[in-house]
């Protein structure tokens, strides 16, 4: 997906492309690659994340994401050069990051680990649950990841009632 904003939406796939995309509100399901110019913002990411090191201008804010991984850039970089941001981070919570952020290409701010944080996952319901301690933590005082609008739970109550909830398991890697 090339240069869209998308709101209220259900993202399903492994290997999803986005670049220059800015995603609100959204609900994805498998892993993605982002490229430079996208931003997540109150994004859940049942899945994990890749970014290259040399992308730049990515963004993820009050979002809750599987694992972030930092990929070698497609170029090597000249010797001496110093790496530069790739990926902000701010009010994001991990709920399955093994390996820690590098930080000279990762900026963060507020980044909180997690276990599952989901309602029901395997009926897809992808929700926090009332107790969780996720919510009221967004820099808007909302919950982090999908605030879930109307229009998206539409869509997830669709998606079940039509017996097509196989879509909306979680996925079995995050990278």
């Amino acid at each position: 997906i090339e240069n869209a904003q998308l709101t209220a939406c259900v993202l399903v796939g492994n290997d999803l492309e986005l670049k220059g995309v800015t995603l609100t509100d959204c609900l994805l399901l498998g892993t993605a690659s982002l490229s430079g110019g996208t931003r997540l913002l109150h994004v859940t990411v049942a899945g994990g994340l890749t970014v290259r090191e040399d992308e730049r201008n990515v963004a993820i804010t009050d979002s809750i994401v599987g694992a972030l991984e930092i990929a070698p850039p497609r170029q090597p970089a000249p010797k001496g050069k110093k790496k530069e941001i790739a990926v902000t981070l701010k009010n994001v919570a991990f709920f399955a990051q093994t390996k820690a952020l590098p930080k000279d290409t990762v900026a963060s701010e507020e980044v909180k680990p997690s276990r599952s944080p989901f309602a029901n996952p395997s009926s897809g319901d992808y929700r926090l649950p009332k107790d969780s301690p996720l919510r009221d933590n967004a820099s808007d005082k909302s919950e982090l990841g999908s605030r879930f609008p109307p229009e998206l739970l539409d869509i997830l109550r669709l998606v079940r009632s039509r017996s097509l909830s196989q879509f909306l398991k979680p996925p079995t890697k995050h990278r």
